[in-house]
């Protein structure tokens, strides 16, 4: 099994983290093209402290641990050479490039059991959108053949009905799942699924830092991050992200 050797392990969240939507810059002077749509055209872009920050990783060995899945996370324009974590811990891409098996026959099982519920789940948010007629749209986010997760989304100006949303689903299912809400975007995931469960797997089995001495970064914006910036040495969280928010 490939492993990664270096002292600095960086962790890090990608959308609204190291990159985010136009509309969600500051401003429009000195953006640079950070990850495009299906069409090949840009969608997500970097401001100059995220270009900085990315410099500042460059010690370091430099891990996404992401909701986008492997399709999404390839038209990232940022290179990562040394594995990643996608499809919010689904799966894990080990530092040759190759699906980590173990993680993935461990995974599995679990994904099979949590299809029927995802499936129901998309029937009845769809259904829920259709008889209130709101401006929203509903997908099961799929990786290397594994269904895993729900995501809802919706235009900024419609927040209100996520949270609707938000309420109807978690009313339906108490016990079966979490729901994340960040901005415009509603993620259902089956309770076994999380960053942080893959986060320690891959630190456990596919990371040897050099010597005693190691350091772990992590960076994230989201209540979806928090579980697994804990098992990080060091936090870094946008100042304009869901965690930040937080703080009194």
């Amino acid at each position: 099994m490939s492993s990664l050797k270096g002292p600095i392990l960086a962790l890090v969240d990608l959308d609204d983290s190291l990159f985010q939507s136009l509309g969600k810059c500051r401003s429009t002077d000195s953006l640079t093209p950070a990850a495009l749509d299906r069409k090949g055209e840009p969608l997500s872009f970097m401001e100059g402290s995220q270009r900085l920050l990315w410099d500042l990783l460059a010690k370091a060995v430099v891990v996404p641990v992401t909701a986008r899945n492997l399709s999404s996370l390839r038209r990232v324009s940022l290179k990562f050479k040394a594995g990643a974590i996608v499809s919010f811990g689904g799966l894990i891409v080990r530092p040759d490039g190759a699906i980590d098996q173990q993680w993935r026959d461990e995974i599995s099982p679990k994904a099979l059991r949590a299809r029927d519920f995802l499936a129901e789940a998309w029937a009845l948010t769809k259904s829920l959108i259709k008889v209130h007629r709101l401006a929203a749209r509903v997908k099961i986010i799929s990786d290397d053949s594994l269904d895993f997760f729900l995501v809802v989304k919706t235009a900024p100006a419609k927040l209100r009905e996520l949270n609707f949303l938000r309420d109807e689903l978690t009313q339906a299912y108490p016990n079966l799942g979490r729901i994340f809400l960040n901005g415009h975007n509603l993620s259902l995931l089956p309770n076994y699924l999380g960053k942080a469960k893959a986060v320690q797997y891959f630190i456990q089995r596919l990371w040897e830092p050099d010597g005693d001495e190691r350091l772990v970064l992590g960076l994230g914006d989201s209540l979806a991050d928090r579980e697994f910036l804990a098992l990080c040495d060091y936090i870094l969280t946008p100042s304009r992200g869901q965690l930040a928010k937080l703080w009194p």
